[in-house]
């Protein structure tokens, strides 16, 4: 994901990452290091304007995009993630 939003922002796009909360707003601007202080790491809360269902920021121009870390994907919605595959069939094993 990271390296995804180096690529984007040297495409002159403005890239947003949205991290769990704000240990890992620090965690991630280590990861980046001090050549992407343009890149732009928030929690959900600080965010308020930010749309999960699009993965945007409401009323941000249309060059902007939102990357979500895993982490922040998990903490979020693990309910719905441990509804995924509640009801599958068990795989059946082979012999």
């Amino acid at each position: 994901m990271l390296e995804e939003a180096k690529r984007l922002h040297a495409e002159g796009r403005a890239v947003y990452i949205v991290v769990a909360n704000q240990r890992e707003v620090g965690r991630i601007l280590d990861l980046l290091g001090p050549d992407h202080p343009s890149i732009k790491v928030e929690t959900v809360s600080s965010l308020c304007n930010f749309h999960w269902e699009d993965m945007r920021l409401r009323g941000a121009h249309p060059n902007c995009i939102v990357l979500a870390d895993h982490y922040a994907i998990e903490s979020q919605f693990w309910l719905m993630l441990n509804m995924l595959h509640r009801f599958d069939e068990p795989e059946a094993t082979q012999q």
